[in-house]
């Protein structure tokens, strides 16, 4: 008699926990969160939050047939802080919310650090969501980029996220993980950085990255600046490199490269010197350019090029004090110091070499 009362309390017991299971309660009746924007809002102390769910009223044969836009649905509520505004997203879906399938947050180009910095904070510290979303600015609005989605892409899938999952689809890799970016923003000696988002002829394009200095807004990096930060940073995946060889265009491609690095603290500044080794192919070959003395002219073109795109990048970072090179890190974290920039002087030297396929060795 009494082991089964001890049975019956055990189970009791069991049972309690799995009520309160985000995955004990029936699919429709749960709000399953893709994607999360910010945008600033005209009610004072706000911000328009804007969160986005897949259909889960759909079915398999239906995904086919039905519109991009009916596989995902947005709501959007002003709230002065992340956990006002899930609840009331959920109090106006009439769903339990679900934030462990977070694949992206966005927020405009325009948001100051001061904003920015309580959201991002607040939902790192939030336990269901994984840390492994992405995150990017977007040039307004922020829920035109939201709203796209990719005609290879079904849902529960959203197009940002596969693009910045996919290696070989993007020429320099700038995607940043939530983790990343807000572990960047903690870490004295690196300034955090994101992609920016351009929707052009109804396409995304990310060819810039917007960097955020210790306080006022953001800086964004024109595209030579970030393809010099792409090499200088090691990012580079299929980087592709147009050159003007005696009024004819001539193609490097599938750039891949190395570095060497060294970084010590001198009076005032740190002092860097990195040694970039890239290789690549011509793609589509002149004829002339079997010849040892044009790869070579072609090969000195592409090391100045690249050269200009990281110099670039250095002086943009002095102006605007910002180190997303991370280059005064390990400088600065000896020390203990969080906000002091440490202006860069650095000394890079570019080597190129061309590989051959075919005849052209």
């Amino acid at each position: 008699m009494i082991s089964r009362r001890i049975v019956w309390m055990l189970t009791t017991v069991l049972i309690f926990p799995l009520t309160g299971c985000w995955d004990a309660h029936p699919l429709d009746n749960q709000g399953i969160v893709m994607s999360l924007g910010i945008s600033p809002s005209s009610q004072k102390g706000n911000l328009k939050w804007t969160f986005t769910f897949p259909n889960v009223t759909l079915s398999p044969g239906s995904l086919t047939s039905l519109k991009r836009r009916e596989q995902y649905y947005n709501i959007t509520v002003q709230a002065p802080t992340f956990a006002e505004a899930l609840m009331r997203v959920q109090q106006q879906s009439s769903r339990i919310l679900y934030l462990g399938q977070l694949q992206s947050f966005i927020w405009p180009d325009t948001l100051p650090w001061q904003q920015l910095w309580p959201v991002v904070t607040a939902i790192n510290s939030h336990g269901p969501i994984p840390k492994t979303f992405w995150v990017m600015a977007a040039t307004p609005p922020v829920h035109a980029v939201m709203a796209f989605v990719s005609p290879q892409i079904v849902a529960p899938r959203t197009y940002l996220a596969a693009y910045f999952d996919c290696t070989h689809c993007q020429p320099f890799m700038l995607g940043q993980r939530g983790w990343q970016f807000w572990s960047h923003a903690m870490t004295p000696g690196i300034s955090p950085y994101v992609p920016l988002v351009n929707l052009q002829q109804n396409k995304p394009v990310v060819s810039q990255i917007l960097v955020y200095p210790p306080s006022g807004r953001p800086v964004l990096y024109s595209q030579s600046e970030t393809k010099g930060f792409g090499f200088l940073s090691g990012k580079i995946k299929r980087a592709a490199l147009s050159l003007n060889w005696h009024g004819r265009s001539v193609g490097l491609i599938k750039l891949h490269d190395s570095h060497r690095i060294s970084v010590k603290k001198i009076p005032g500044s740190v002092m860097v010197n990195e040694t970039l080794q890239v290789t690549g192919f011509i793609d589509q070959p002149p004829q002339e350019s079997s010849s040892q003395e044009v790869q070579n002219h072609i090969r000195r073109l592409a090391q100045q090029r690249i050269l200009e795109w990281c110099l670039k990048a250095i002086h943009r970072a002095n102006a605007t004090k910002t180190d997303p090179f991370g280059y005064a890190q390990s400088v600065l974290w000896t020390q203990g110091r969080r906000t002091t920039f440490l202006p860069i002087q650095a000394h890079i030297t570019v080597l190129v070499s061309l590989k051959g396929e075919g005849m052209l060795r």
